[in-house]
């Protein structure tokens, strides 16, 4: 079974405890190296769906090798699942993301304190921008 199947049975499995849906406030989702290594599985967005049903988060960590095809549009959708977000850390991307594909974390997610994501630089609307306040 490929890896990227095996971790989406593991975020499926795991989401499905009405408990932790409504209270686990952590997430770290780190590794993928070695003999089995998820960067040749490719993880894709639906990988991580499940983990959307997590209301409660407020500190997300991925850094799980293969984490090539997460974009601005799963960004957009994780922004509007957990508006408590403090910390939202994403390494070993390959520059899936655009600068424009922040603007929802920046609306959404009015708490957030720290943010480490590796963006490619593109040219967008500044008045996409949220205003202050």
């Amino acid at each position: 079974m490929p890896h990227s199947h095996r971790l989406q049975d593991l975020t499926s499995t795991f989401t499905s405890n009405v408990f932790l849906r409504e209270s686990l406030k952590t997430l770290n989702m780190s590794g993928g190296y070695g003999y089995k290594s998820y960067a040749d599985s490719e993880l894709s967005p639906s990988t991580f769906q499940p983990l959307l049903s997590l209301r409660a988060l407020q500190h997300v960590i991925l850094g799980l090798a293969g984490l090539k095809h997460l974009n601005d549009a799963w960004l957009e959708e994780a922004a509007v699942a957990w508006p408590d977000l403090r910390t939202f850390i994403i390494s070993k991307t390959e520059n899936c993301f655009s600068l424009k594909g922040l603007i929802p974390l920046l609306k959404n997610c009015r708490r957030i304190t720290t943010l480490e994501l590796h963006p490619t630089a593109s040219h967008f609307d500044l008045s996409l921008l949220p205003a202050d306040g």
